[in-house]
C-alpha cells in the first residue's frame, strides 16, 4: 500500500513541494539504483520493496530488481522514496487516467523490466498505450505497453 503526503505548493512549510510519499513491502515500484563512482547515471527498472528501513527523513527501503526470467541473478538495492515512483497493482490500473497524445512519459519496454523515455501516440479503450520509444531507429515503429506501466518521466 502506498501513502501519500502532499506538501502545500507554495506555502512556508519549506521548499519541498512534491508529494512525500511512503511504500510498503510488497509494492511494485520503478526505482532508478544509483549509478557506480564515475558512470553515467543507471535506467529506472522495475522493482519491488522487500523491506522498509527506518522512519521519518531516514526511511529507506530495500529494492528487489526483477528479473522474471533468472531469478538467480535478482539484486537488492537501498533506495530512497525520492528514487521511486509507484506502479499501481493491476487491481486498478481502470482508474488510471489516461494520458495525453505527445506527452513525454517513462514506459517499461516490451519483455524488459527497464523504463525508458517514451512519447504517447495514443490511447486503447483496453488501457494499453501505444508509445514511441526514444532511439528506436524506425519512426513508424509503436510499442503497445500496459497504462500501469506507463508513468510521469523523470531523468
Amino acid at each position: 500500500m502506498v501513502y501519500v503526503a502532499t506538501a502545500q505548493a507554495g506555502g512556508s512549510g519549506g521548499s519541498n513541494n512534491r508529494s512525500r510519499v511512503v511504500f510498503s513491502k510488497g509494492d511494485a515500484v520503478a526505482f532508478k539504483p544509483k549509478a557506480a563512482s564515475g558512470e553515467a547515471s543507471s535506467d529506472w527498472i522495475l522493482g519491488e520493496v522487500a523491506q522498509v528501513l527506518g522512519e521519518g527523513k531516514s526511511r529507506r527501503y530495500k529494492v528487489l530488481d526483477i528479473e522474471p526470467d533468472d531469478q538467480s541473478k535478482q539484486k537488492e538495492y537501498r533506495s530512497s522514496a525520492s528514487s521511486m515512483i509507484a506502479i499501481t497493482p493491476e487491481s486498478q490500473a481502470g482508474t488510471l487516467r489516461a494520458w495525453e497524445a505527445g506527452k513525454v512519459v517513462l514506459a517499461l519496454y516490451p519483455n524488459t523490466t527497464t523504463f525508458y523515455k517514451a512519447e504517447v501516440h495514443s490511447m486503447h479503450a483496453d488501457g494499453r498505450v501505444n508509445l514511441k520509444f526514444e532511439g528506436e531507429n524506425d519512426s513508424t515503429t509503436l510499442q503497445q505497453v500496459e497504462r500501469r506501466f506507463v508513468i510521469e518521466y523523470r531523468a
